[in-house]
């Protein structure tokens, strides 16, 4: 029995050396069995190949090219969702804001819990939740990787001038995403350009119906020289949504902001109003439901109003973004101008108050707009005693980055280098706040020069609105490097308190020792 099992043992031996040393089956292919991931198929392995190549010749600029690679990893595996993203930079960087964002928004919807990682896609997910809590589950994920896939290959064929095959691609996409408002906005953009007004109309009518979200984008985009009645258009159909889902607050805004340019001051209150009993009440909707009084002479409700929203302890500054234009410049169109100077104003505190109108005047494209930059800076200053309000220090912008990933890593290296700055911020500043320890979430948005064109304040636990503004101020003169798109947009958070105290000093005195909790890394604000 025992030289039977040897024998058995020795044969073994043999084959595996075989196995080894034979042509077609060495080593290599020994390794590659043992390290295959059993969980990936093969088109996923394709398709991440794929992707990879793509990124490359992202990296190049080679982005007509870097398109074709991300469109065929889709292709050949649907639910590798990032590769969405991808699409997304590369029609943003070629000027195709309806392609990019319809890219983003497929990411949004086929990359599960990944679709947390970017903010612009927020408010159309709150805009589609808000009308349809089960609109996730409706659809089998495979069926709806599949309808953003054909809604990718519909974006390439229109760019292609294939109109007909593009169209009758977005049907087929309609099956992956049946009721979120996305595929009938980007067919009513097409049917615009193309010059079909009517049938434009009534697939942003049907997009609107789904998700407020689009309602805003509508009016945010200027089109009504092209489309005379879409403003009459979308009040009928927000009211019409409004009534079947009143908890709707997006569209509460939409309808109301709507109504206060008709003059519908009662109106106006009356939506929001009914949208405002069903949750917390957010700052947009006490603004439109103020202005509104105001229209009807109503004193003491406006004043109600607009105290509950400062009760909010809200930045306004989080509304202006290089992206989009503000709630007063976009939804409610610059109408509200009147209330704005006479009643939102006192209700800001400073030095908020002298950016927000900064900010406002600027984005009307106001030639008051450089003296009130001014006055914020000026402001700023003189919380701090004369001759003791350092600059943050200037270099010189390193070149252009080659990726986003580069370009990120570029920005941390020059905001490590003027931290010591920002901290100067909070001297004096501690006695005269309940917590000495605090973080200040600032948005940071360079244009493509590198120029620091809008900062939102979007977080501030420290409650010293000076101390934020402070940071901003600095943070308006730096350079960064030029943006590889139209613009560039990052989270930067800032600790303050006494743990940056040994920091700040080793800063000045060239030590590199910096602890990471008191110093967070900036995060991509896509």
């Amino acid at each position: 029995m025992k030289q039977q099992m040897t024998g058995i043992l020795l044969k073994l031996s043999v084959v595996m050396l075989g196995l080894i040393l034979g042509s077609g089956c060495g080593s290599t292919r020994i390794k590659d069995i043992a390290q295959k991931d059993r969980n990936r198929s093969e088109a996923q392995i394709a398709a991440e190949r794929l992707l990879k190549e793509g990124g490359v010749l992202f990296d190049k600029g080679e982005l007509g090219r870097a398109q074709k690679k991300f469109l065929g990893a889709l292709e050949a595996f649907p639910e590798l969702a990032k590769t969405h993203l991808q699409l997304a930079d590369v029609y943003l960087l070629e000027g195709d804001k309806i392609a990019s964002l319809a890219e983003n928004a497929a990411f949004t919807e086929t990359g599960k819990t990944e679709r947390l990682k970017i903010d612009r896609m927020a408010d159309y997910l709150f805009g589609k939740f808000a009308r349809n809590p089960a609109a996730r589950s409706e659809v089998k994920p495979a069926v709806q990787a599949l309808g953003m896939l054909a809604m990718s290959q519909a974006i390439d064929a229109h760019r292609r001038g294939d109109e007909l095959q593009a169209l009758k691609l977005l049907d087929k996409a309609q099956k992956g995403l049946p009721r979120a408002g996305l595929i009938d906005y980007v067919r009513g953009q097409w049917l615009l350009n193309a010059g079909q007004i009517e049938k434009a109309y009534v697939a942003f009518d049907t997009s609107v119906s789904h998700n407020g979200y689009f309602a805003k984008r509508l009016l945010g985009e200027g089109l009504e020289k092209k489309l005379p009645a879409l403003r009459k258009r979308l009040t009928k159909v927000l009211a019409a949504e409004l009534k079947a889902h009143p908890a709707d607050q997006d569209s509460a805004v939409l309808l109301g902001a709507l109504l206060l340019q008709k003059g519908d001051g009662e109106g106006a209150v009356k939506a929001v109003r009914e949208a405002m009993a069903w949750a917390m009440p957010r700052w947009d909707l006490l603004l439109v439901k103020a202005a509104g009084y105001a229209l009807q002479n109503k004193q003491i409700h406006m004043e109600q109003a607009l105290a509950d929203l400062k009760a909010l302890d809200v930045d306004l500054s989080e509304t202006f973004s290089l992206e989009w234009p503000s709630l007063f410049h976009g939804v409610l169109a610059d109408s509200q101008t009147e209330f704005i100077e006479k009643y939102l104003f006192p209700q800001l505190e400073e030095p908020s108050r002298s950016y927000f109108n900064w900010r406002w005047l600027q984005e009307r494209q106001d030639p008051k707009a450089p003296n009130a930059r001014q006055a914020f800076l000026e402001n700023v200053a003189s919380y701090y005693p004369e001759g003791t309000f350092p600059d943050a220090p200037t270099a010189e912008p390193p070149v252009k980055a080659g990726s986003l990933s580069e370009y990120m890593g570029a920005i941390q290296n020059q905001i490590d280098d003027i931290m010591g700055s920002l901290w100067a911020c909070d001297d004096g500043r501690r006695s005269k706040r309940a917590l000495a320890s605090g973080r200040v979430m600032l948005r940071v948005e360079a244009n493509a020069e590198g120029m620091v064109a809008q900062i939102s304040v979007i977080e501030n636990t420290t409650k010293d609105s000076v101390l934020a503004y402070c940071a901003v101020r600095k943070l308006l003169d730096i350079r960064l490097p030029k943006a590889l798109r139209k613009f560039e947009s990052f989270k930067m958070p800032i600790v303050f308190g006494p743990e940056t105290d040994g920091l700040r000093q080793a800063d000045k005195q060239g030590a590199e020792n910096k602890e990471p909790k008191a110093k967070e890394d900036i995060q991509d604000g896509r």
